[in-house]
């Protein structure tokens, strides 16, 4: 099953011999989008490429993420990211975001092919960061507007990192941006993706504003393949990036029964 190779995957990258690197990485922020999975379907979303920081590279093996349906209208999440940094002798991870998402309101208008969406995702941040500890919080107000082939999706809210061994602090900012998608068919089997996000931290840490575009092709329903590249404006976010993603939907063979 995907999950469970998922998390096989995860366990191993844990235990791989590699240093933690001593200084903490601040995550650059991705706008989330308000897809929710039906109830019992498990999607794992991977990205695998290079990053360049405003010093080093870094390599993602992987970005993860597993939404897993539990209600109609509520998704449990797992975001993580490993790297492993220049010169590659030692990791650089993101905190584990656990989190639910929950849609709040849904509207359609069938006749002018339009859609207006509201909800929240939020949850616990769990120190997996070099030199964090404990837990900390983030969370997002969602407000999603589709209109025929294009769809919108603005983000807005706040995040706690755990805390920092290194000076005792938490970093502490409030986040923003936008999730865009065209479909370039009927079908969506091609689209092309965007994104824009803002961080300003009230911290130490120097913020961050990224944008983001590539192509996506989703040959079935349940599949799709894309390719990311990304860059940075301001000293806090990384510089330039290509990412290829790989994301797969499941449905376990106890909810098929039960559909």
């Amino acid at each position: 099953m995907l999950s469970r190779a998922c998390a096989a995957v995860v366990a191993t990258l844990m235990t791989l011999p590699l240093a933690a690197s001593a200084r903490p990485l601040r995550p650059r922020f991705e706008p989330s989008d308000m897809e929710l999975e039906e109830p019992g379907v498990v999607e794992a979303d991977l990205q695998f490429g290079v990053i360049q920081s405003r010093g080093p590279y870094r390599v993602i093996v992987p970005d993860i993420e597993i939404d897993v349906g539990v209600w109609d209208n509520m998704e449990l999440d797992l975001d993580w990211t490993y790297s492993i940094e220049q010169p590659f002798d030692h990791t650089v991870n993101d905190n584990i975001w656990v989190s639910l998402k929950f849609g709040l309101l849904d509207l359609h208008d069938q006749r002018r092919g339009t859609a207006w969406a509201l909800g929240v995702q939020l949850g616990p941040r769990l120190a997996a960061a070099p030199g964090a500890s404990g837990a900390g919080f983030e969370a997002l107000v969602l407000v999603a507007h589709e209109r025929r082939r294009a769809h919108l999706v603005f983000n807005a809210g706040g995040v706690i990192e755990p805390r920092q061994r290194d000076g005792d602090y938490r970093p502490l900012a409030f986040e923003a941006g936008v999730d865009f998608a065209y479909d370039l068919d009927d079908r969506g089997v091609w689209s092309v993706t965007a994104s824009f996000a803002a961080v300003h931290f009230v911290s130490i840490d120097p913020d961050q504003i990224m944008m983001a575009a590539g192509l996506a092709w989703s040959p079935r329903p349940w599949l799709s393949l894309s390719a990311t590249g990304l860059i940075g404006f301001l000293d806090g976010g990384d510089r330039v990036g290509i990412l290829i993603g790989y994301s797969q939907k499941l449905t376990p063979p106890i909810a098929r029964a039960g559909r």
